[in-house]
């Protein structure tokens, strides 16, 4: 969860939105991890697809097609480790993407999370 946190400040994001059964971004595990980030990003619950703003692009693995642009006004969801998002919240998404990968089974949460928020800043600045 820190490490979400610490990567979303470092690429822009306005802000990471906490779904149910999340972690708690404010314990003490995540907040080493976030590097002091999580003192400086805002924080919000979330508890329906529907409260988030811009274009709502879930991020699964698989064979869904990666990450392209535009990505201006996008939330970014990411589901946990071992379950990723739930089949609900990824039907409620305006699109569904995946990170193109050349072998293993995925990446942990809080790389993929990344690993996303890269692809979509340096499609925002082309």
């Amino acid at each position: 969860m820190g490490t979400i946190v610490r990567a979303s400040r470092a690429f822009g994001g306005s802000a990471v939105a906490f779904g149910p059964g999340c972690a708690d971004p404010h314990s003490p595990k995540a907040v080493r991890a976030s590097m002091g980030a999580i003192f400086a990003t805002p924080l919000a619950r979330f508890t329906s697809v529907d409260d988030l703003p811009g274009e709502v692009v879930g991020l699964a693995p698989g064979t869904y097609p990666p990450l392209r642009g535009p990505l201006r006004n996008i939330t970014l969801l990411v589901g946990g480790e071992r379950d990723g998002l739930p089949d609900d919240v990824l039907a409620a998404c305006d699109r569904v993407c995946s990170i193109p990968q050349a072998a293993g089974d995925s990446l942990n949460a809080a790389m993929a999370a990344t690993v996303a928020l890269y692809e979509a800043t340096r499609m925002a600045a082309q």
